[in-house]
């Protein structure tokens, strides 16, 4: 691992994404030191296990005759492309000129608006794709125009686990020159159909050229940018900045707005739901149409917790505090939890009250926590296929228990579907934190 992806291991991926927003210049200097220290590690490594001036990365099935490099950044998927061009791009492009060999690991289609900014190193020799969880391998026809755009950008593509069936129609549509092709074979009759195939292609054969795509093509999808709204609700003049505070995930003005409001007398469930919750909702719009990323999100959580702590105890013992009680939880094996954290922020933003009982958590925490707070609805949360089955187990104690008619299951993660959901006999699904809360109130009987 490198960049960005080092630092999300060591200080957190919150911390890292809010970094972007808070500290810029700190998150730069912390990532020039990664890189200074990266190049020391690599050269001492490469001493260590080149074989004369060769060297292999086995899992990315790749080699190459003198020093190699993988790159990459998964995190990215969750930052904007000028932000990616800041904190990821220059430091993957002096990793680009201190190593002969290089390969940039994209992986998912959450990293697809990365592309024009990686096809601006010029450095850059290749691009491996990995299409993710849910979607086709990268033998598909989908991918045809990503490898195209790829090639007409100067870069060698790597395609991943291509079938027989897919390889000539693969090489028909996109060529053979700078194609790379990882493939697995049952028998000996399938390896020497595939190389007759490969064989048929020469490199004159590609009608791709550099040419085809500009670098003003390239770049002419940087993100838009982002223009916030004056008003969210009719009403109190006073409390309108309020609503940008929150949408531009300013802290301390949407404290202070909310100390002058609690003040004069607005009352809690006015600032709440025409402010509060209808700035979440903005957040979770715009994140849901591609134009604010992960760290406007947690920032904009930020400041809607700041403000609603001032109000908690204005609000003890109103029954109309909440919309429903909510506890949510990673479950038992599985140490991720900024997606579960995202959601319960935009859950807590519009409404709810949320119980977040961490990650690793077991079916017997998950049974108790609902039994001694009365939850409304329990969310499970997994990144990973091993550990998502989990999710069943939970199900299953609340029965045993005997408080599964009492509860709603929601569940998400990025191995997880609705045809999960439907199997496991959860009663909600959600595939990110906007269409989350959505979905619990669908499930608490509220109408949109």
């Amino acid at each position: 691992m490198e960049g960005l992806d080092v630092l999300a291991a060591l200080k957190g991926t919150d911390k890292v994404l809010l970094d972007t927003v808070m500290q810029p210049e700190v998150l730069e200097q912390q990532m020039q030191q990664i890189n200074d220290i990266y190049f020391k590690v690599f050269d001492e490594l490469y001493d260590i296990i080149r074989e004369g001036d060769e060297m292999a990365f086995c899992y990315f099935s790749s080699w190459a005759p003198g020093k190699m490099s993988k790159l990459q950044s998964d995190i990215s998927t969750m930052i904007s492309e000028d932000d990616y061009r800041r904190f990821v791009q220059p430091f993957i492009r002096e990793q680009c000129q201190k190593i002969d060999y290089t390969l940039y690991h994209l992986d998912g289609v959450g990293a697809m608006h990365h592309l024009p900014a990686l096809l601006e190193i010029e450095e850059l020799n290749a691009i491996q794709w990995t299409p993710g969880v849910g979607e086709p391998q990268g033998g598909s026809p989908k991918w045809y125009d990503l490898y195209k755009k790829i090639l007409a950008g100067g870069k060698s593509i790597m395609a991943c686990w291509v079938t027989l069936d897919e390889l000539k129609p693969l090489l028909d549509n996109i060529g053979a020159d700078g194609v790379h092709l990882e493939m697995d074979f049952h028998n000996e009759r399938e390896v020497e159909q595939a190389m007759r195939m490969v064989e048929e292609y020469s490199s004159s054969s590609s009608d791709v050229s550099p040419k085809d795509l500009s670098k003003e093509e390239a770049a002419a999808t940087k993100q838009e940018t982002i223009v916030v709204k004056d008003s969210a609700a009719a009403g109190n003049e006073a409390l309108k900045p309020l609503f940008n505070a929150i949408v531009d995930g300013k802290l301390e003005p949407a404290v202070e707005v909310t100390k002058k409001a609690i003040a004069e007398g607005v009352q809690p469930q006015e600032i709440i739901n025409n402010y509060m919750i209808k700035a979440m909702g903005e957040v979770g719009q715009r994140f849901q149409d591609g134009k604010a990323f992960v760290p406007q999100l947690l920032m904009a959580g930020r400041a809607m917790k700041g403000a609603l702590e001032l109000l908690k105890p204005l609000l003890q013992g109103s029954a109309s505090t909440t919309i429903g009680k909510v506890v949510i939880g990673t479950v038992k094996g599985d140490l991720h939890d900024i997606g579960k954290n995202l959601v319960a922020s935009m859950l807590e933003g519009c409404g709810f009250e949320v119980i977040n009982i961490g990650i690793d958590v077991s079916c017997d925490k998950f049974v108790e926590e609902v039994k001694k707070n009365k939850a409304d609805i329990l969310c499970m949360s997994a990144l990973l296929t091993t550990t998502m089955t989990y999710m069943q187990e939970v199900i299953n104690a609340l029965e045993a228990a005997g408080i599964r008619h009492q509860v709603k299951v929601m569940i998400g993660g990025a191995p997880v579907s609705q045809g999960f959901a439907d199997e496991i006999g959860a009663d909600g699904y959600s595939d990110n934190a906007n269409t989350a809360v959505a979905v619990a109130k669908e499930l608490m009987g509220l109408h949109q």
